[in-house]
C-alpha cells in the first residue's frame, strides 16, 4: 500500500514538474483570446493574431466583427495539448461558444469544436496566433 502511494505521488510530482517547465505564455494567449471573445471585443481578440503570418487575417477580422456585432458570446476553452514544433507551439483546444442574439431574445446557439492553433513567439518576445483551424468556428452562420 505504501509503495502504491509513493508511486502515485511520484507520478504527480513528475507531471507537476513538467507543467512548471512549460512556458505559460502560449497558454495565457489562448485564455486571453477566449476572454476577449467573451468580452465582445473584436479588436482585442484580433490583437492576439500575427497579421503577417496568419493567412486570411482580414477575412477572420470581418468574421469575428460580424459575429460580435450580432451576438453575445460565452467562451470556454480547455487546452488539451501543447507541443513544440520548430520553435512554435501547436495547441489543441476544446472550445465551446454559446452565442445569443444581441437584438432581443432568441435561441442560444452552442458551438463546440476541437480547434488547432499555432502560436509563435515574435522577435519582441510576445506570443501571437499564426494559425487557427477551423476558422469557420468563428463565422456567422
Amino acid at each position: 500500500m505504501l509503495s502504491r502511494r509513493y508511486l502515485l505521488g511520484s507520478v504527480w510530482v513528475a507531471v507537476a514538474s513538467a507543467q512548471e517547465q512549460e512556458d505559460p505564455a502560449p497558454r495565457r494567449v489562448i485564455l486571453d483570446v477566449s476572454r476577449a471573445l467573451q468580452g465582445g471585443n473584436a479588436a482585442r481578440f484580433m490583437g492576439y493574431f500575427d497579421e503577417r503570418q496568419f493567412a486570411g487575417f482580414s477575412d477572420l477580422r470581418r468574421s469575428v466583427s460580424a459575429l460580435l456585432d450580432t451576438r453575445r458570446a460565452a467562451s470556454s476553452v480547455d487546452i488539451v495539448s501543447i507541443t513544440d514544433s520548430s520553435g512554435d507551439k501547436k495547441v489543441k483546444v476544446d472550445w465551446i461558444l454559446q452565442l445569443t442574439p444581441i437584438a432581443g431574445p432568441g435561441e442560444i446557439e452552442t458551438r463546440r469544436e476541437m480547434i488547432e492553433l499555432t502560436v509563435s513567439q515574435q522577435s519582441s518576445g510576445a506570443w501571437r496566433i499564426a494559425s487557427f483551424d477551423p476558422v469557420e468556428f468563428l463565422r456567422v452562420l
